[in-house]
């Protein structure tokens, strides 16, 4: 086999059966020296020097079953390798021609969009196409940049909360933690407030103003306890 080509699945085989031939006889000698040790030790506990070179013997024997096995692992990983692509090379294939079938059209886009590119600083275009369920190819193109302006999106406020995207809140209801406040809507820190020991123990502390670890999310628990105490959040 000159010696750039890669080796086919079946040296990669037969290179296999050789290692475990190896495993097995490095499992042999492991077993041989244990009760070599397991002898020695039954017939004089006191030999500690003997002891201590047999445990050695024992020690390098379960080192040579290890590397033993990582050779065979490392056999088997090439040979799943070869395979995933001689499986994939059809599918490499047609994707090489979609490729250049894109190009060009991306080469014009980049052109045509010049001015733009250099304001956001564009220099990706992720390209995506999907098969719906109706047979209809769905394709969406998303350019990136540096300066691309971001959107906006969920921060948090200093009390806790989330925002821009709308305030949460809860409704208590008849059959809620407070059925004497049935139908009035508070935030989600106020009513986190109102379960009180029902609260995590973070977010008790957050209210006490001792807690020093990272932000509650007021969102989250208020969530989670409304669902518990079946009041309404929304």
């Amino acid at each position: 086999m000159p010696e750039n080509d890669a080796p086919s699945i079946a040296e990669l085989e037969a290179k296999t059966e050789r290692l475990q031939g190896d495993v097995r006889e490095a499992e042999a000698a492991y077993g041989v020296a244990k009760q070599t040790f397991a002898d020695a030790a039954q017939s004089d506990p006191t030999a500690v020097e003997k002891l201590l070179e047999l445990s050695q013997a024992v020690a390098a024997a379960k080192a040579t079953v290890g590397k033993a096995n990582a050779a065979v692992q490392k056999n088997a990983d090439a040979i799943a390798g070869i395979q995933y692509d001689e499986s994939m090379s059809a599918v490499t294939e047609a994707s090489g021609e979609m490729v250049e079938a894109i190009r060009p059209l991306a080469s014009d886009w980049f052109d045509t969009n010049e001015a733009l590119c250099g304001e956001f600083a564009i220099d990706t275009l992720a390209i995506s196409a999907k098969r719906e369920e109706s047979g209809a190819i769905a394709v969406s193109v998303k350019p990136t940049g540096a300066n691309m302006p971001k959107r906006p999106g969920t921060r948090r406020t200093g009390d806790g909360e989330r925002g821009p995207r709308g305030t949460r809140n809860v409704t208590f209801t008849e059959n809620g933690i407070a059925p004497s406040r049935a139908g009035e809507t508070v935030s989600c820190r106020e009513y986190v407030a109102a379960c009180g020991d029902q609260a995590s123990p973070a977010a008790q502390a957050d209210l006490a103003g001792q807690w020093e670890g990272s932000p509650v999310s007021y969102t989250n628990e208020a969530k989670r306890l409304a669902a518990k105490n079946n009041d309404t959040f929304a």
